[in-house]
C-alpha cells in the first residue's frame, strides 16, 4: 500500500474516533435543541484549512448539532449563519471558545 493511501485511511479512522468523541462527550444530543436524531460532528475551524491542521483531531473544535442546526437553519448554523453561530457558541459555550481561541493564538 503506498504511504498517501496510508494516510487516507488513517485520516479516516481519526475523524471517525474524533467524531465519536466530540458526540460522547455532548451526551449524543445537538447542543442547541437537545435532538438525538440525525446528529453530526462539526469542526468549528475548517479541518480542511492548512492553518489548523493541528486542530483537525481536537475535540475543542468540535460541536455535536442535528443536520437542521449542521446546515440548514438560518437562525443557528455554521454553514447558512456562521456569524450568528460564532456568537452562539461564544456566549454559550464559553470555556470551549476560550481553549480553541487560546490554541488559535498558537498559530
Amino acid at each position: 500500500m503506498d504511504k498517501k493511501r496510508r494516510e487516507r485511511i488513517d485520516n479516516r479512522k481519526k475523524l471517525a474516533e474524533w467524531s465519536k468523541q466530540v458526540r460522547e462527550r455532548d451526551g449524543n444530543k445537538c447542543v442547541i435543541c437537545r435532538a438525538t436524531k440525525y446528529i453530526h460532528a462539526h469542526h468549528i475551524l475548517p479541518k480542511e484549512a492548512k492553518i489548523y491542521h493541528f486542530l483537525r483531531f481536537d475535540i475543542n473544535n468540535g460541536i455535536t448539532l442535528c443536520a437542521k442546526h449542521h446546515k440548514y437553519s438560518y437562525e443557528i448554523s455554521p454553514h447558512k449563519n456562521p456569524l450568528r453561530f460564532i456568537l452562539w457558541f461564544q456566549v454559550s459555550r464559553p470555556k470551549q471558545f476560550n481553549k480553541l481561541l487560546q490554541e488559535d493564538w498558537k498559530i
